[in-house]
Parts: structure tokens; C-alpha cells; sequence
């Protein structure tokens, strides 16, 4: 089996324990509120060798049918990894990814990548999960995550999550290495807004190159040539073989 394959027989019984908790727990109509479930996509060029390739981590997706992509026992319907590319002038993370991924892929870079988020139950129409929702999934999408880095197993994963979060979006991250703070390779500052400095943090676990960084969002936009090659810059620093 590939990677795609191994990681959606790893996951399925975590996923079904979730989506079964979520249906009795969180009404289609909670406040009026519709739910979506997301899970990784791996481009079809992506390293089939454990240790290879770039993953790229954000907080959430919204408006994923819930049968379509991923909640059917089929996978028929896929995501076209190709939507990235379409999609990058409008939604800065995928601009993010795509500026960061030509350094090494060139233009077909979408299909060499993997793309998950932490959460994988999300609204449908805009937002990230509330904290009832975020409780809901919690001990499963951290079991789900540690799937994910071990079976798609890149030899970089970026995680664009933000250092100035409401709930703390890389807890899920801390349960599975909850000494991160003690493989810290470096900080790199690469722009600023009102309150904060903007940041990427390099780590090294397990052999891997795990990258914690802001959004490019808001005031992020303005600084996403800088951002991109902040990140760039660390993976060639630290000599990694995507």
C-alpha cells in the first residue's frame, strides 16, 4: 500500500470514534451551525520513502461536505490537489504553500506536497471549531495527527497555525512531543502587526524538520515574500532531503 493507503486504513476506526461522538453530541442544527470533516490529501508525486517531503499543517477547513471528499467509505469524490494552485491568489495559506513549494517542486509543485489541518471537524461555512467543537474531536484528532506524521512520515512539516491563537492550535502537537521546547533550532522574525511579532520556529523531532509558524493573514499578507523565505531559508539551512 501507498502512503494515501496506509494513513485511511490507519484512521478510519479514529475517524468513524469521532464522527459517531460529533453526530450524537452536535446536532446538524447546533446553533444553526452545519459540521465538515476534513482528513490529509498527498499529492500523487509525493515520497513514498519514510523521512521524504514536505507536509504542510493549517487549523481548519471549512465547507467540506461531509460525503464528499472524505466522509465516504468509497473515496470516489477526491480533492484535486490541483485546487491549490487554482486557488492560491485567493486564500493566502495556499499562496504560502505554493511560494515555499516552487523553490523545490517547480509548477507542478501541488501534486509533490501532503496538506492536513489540526482539526478535522470544522464549520461548513466560515470560521474555526468553537471550543465545544474543539473539545468534541480533541483526543481524537491528536490520535490522528500522530498517524499522519508517522505514516506520511515528511522529512518537513510546516505547521501554519499562528503564535497569537485563542486555544492554542499546536497543543495537539505538544501531546505527542511534549518536550518540543528542548529541540528548538531557531527562530526567525520576518514581519510584525499591532501587538506582535511574526514568526517561524524551527524544531527538530524524530529526525524531522517541524516548522511552527504564523498565518499570512491581515497584516501577514503584506510580508509574504519574507515569510516564504523564512521558511525556505530553514530548510535549506538545516540540509533536509525532501
Amino acid at each position: 500500500m501507498n502512503k494515501k493507503e496506509r494513513l485511511r486504513a490507519a484512521v478510519k476506526s479514529i475517524y468513524d470514534s469521532m464522527e459517531d461522538t460529533i453526530e450524537k453530541e452536535w446536532p446538524a442544527t447546533h446553533n444553526g451551525e452545519n459540521v465538515s470533516t476534513f482528513s490529509a490529501q498527498i499529492g500523487s508525486l509525493f515520497p513514498q520513502d519514510d523521512n521524504r517531503g514536505l507536509l504542510f499543517i493549517g487549523r481548519a477547513t471549512n465547507g467540506w461536505d461531509r460525503e464528499c471528499p472524505n466522509g465516504s467509505d468509497d473515496y470516489e469524490n477526491e480533492y484535486f490537489m490541483s485546487n491549490m494552485e487554482r486557488d492560491s491568489g485567493k486564500r493566502a495559506i495556499f499562496g504560502l504553500f505554493k511560494r515555499v513549494s516552487q523553490c523545490f517542486y517547480g509548477e507542478d509543485w501541488y501534486e509533490h506536497i501532503a496538506w492536513s489541518n489540526v482539526t478535522k471537524v470544522a464549520p461548513c461555512d466560515k470560521g474555526n471549531p468553537s471550543e465545544e467543537l474543539w473539545d468534541l474531536q480533541y483526543d481524537n484528532m491528536v490520535k490522528i495527527l500522530d498517524n499522519e506524521l508517522h505514516i506520511i512520515s515528511p522529512s518537513v512539516a510546516v505547521f501554519v497555525i499562528g503564535s497569537s491563537i485563542r486555544r492554542g492550535y499546536e497543543s495537539p502537537l505538544l501531546e505527542i512531543y511534549p518536550d518540543i521546547e528542548n529541540h528548538l533550532l531557531e527562530k526567525v522574525v520576518w514581519g510584525h502587526n499591532d501587538k506582535n511579532l511574526l514568526s517561524s520556529e524551527a524544531y527538530l523531532l524524530d529526525n524531522r524538520l517541524v516548522i511552527l509558524t504564523d498565518r499570512p493573514e491581515r497584516y501577514a499578507r503584506q510580508f509574504m515574500v519574507d515569510h516564504s523565505n523564512a521558511i525556505v531559508t530553514l530548510i535549506k539551512k538545516y540540509k533536509v532531503v525532501l
